[in-house]
């Protein structure tokens, strides 16, 4: 219940949403790389990364990605708008 009350303190209205989602998810997969890298050192990470390709992961994860992507634009807009109560409520129940 804290994150509406803090986005809406800290971030204008009119930031760009689009950019804070990116920096966000860009965070996100940072973290996890250094998570991956850390915890199996790089025999794990070439046996991981083994086969990949980026056509493939495209195919297999584009159209959930970019759903993801959208999703996380359209938050960072409801939270903005939204009491923390109503915010809180309708993701709980996923209906945000």
């Amino acid at each position: 219940s804290i994150q509406p009350r803090v986005s809406k303190r800290y971030l204008h209205k009119r930031i760009n949403k689009k950019e804070v989602a990116f920096v966000e998810e860009v965070t996100k997969v940072s973290i996890a790389t250094a998570s991956l890298a850390v915890s199996g050192g790089r025999a794990n990470m070439a046996s991981v990364l083994e086969g990949w390709t980026l056509s493939s992961c495209l195919l297999v994860a584009g159209l959930p990605a970019f759903i993801y992507a959208i999703q996380g634009v359209l938050y960072i807009f409801s939270y903005q708008n939204l009491d923390s109560v109503t915010f809180n409520g309708l993701a709980q129940t996923k209906t945000l």
